[in-house]
């Protein structure tokens, strides 16, 4: 079955946007899976997101660093356990969210 043109029309649009608003940003997929758990749970540790997302804390660290690089993301050592590296959406990450998505957080389920 077809699906009607103006449907199709739809989709192609959304695609488009969400392809170029993804290119502007230079962002892959997994990268926008670290934006929407920080949507909503902010600040995250390394290892949490590690653990939520299903990948190694080194991979967190290496996303984190380019994420940071282009100001999306903050990283902040607290001074009672320099262990711990808590992520943080930036003004201009949470920019990108209110544009990618529309609104500053996730509906509700």
């Amino acid at each position: 079955m077809k699906p009607p043109e103006a449907l199709s029309n739809s989709v192609k649009k959304i695609t488009y946007h969400i392809l170029t608003v993804m290119t502007h940003y230079d962002l892959r997929s997994f990268k926008l899976c670290v934006f929407l758990v920080l949507l909503s749970e902010r600040p995250m540790t390394v290892g949490l997101m590690s653990k939520m997302l299903g990948c190694s804390e080194a991979n967190i660290t290496g996303l984190r660093k380019t994420l940071e690089s282009r100001n999306l993301v903050s990283a902040e050592r607290p001074e009672t356990d320099n262990r711990k590296v808590y992520l943080s959406l930036t003004n201009t990450g949470q920019e990108f969210l209110e544009h990618y998505y529309g609104s500053k957080s996730l509906p509700d389920s």
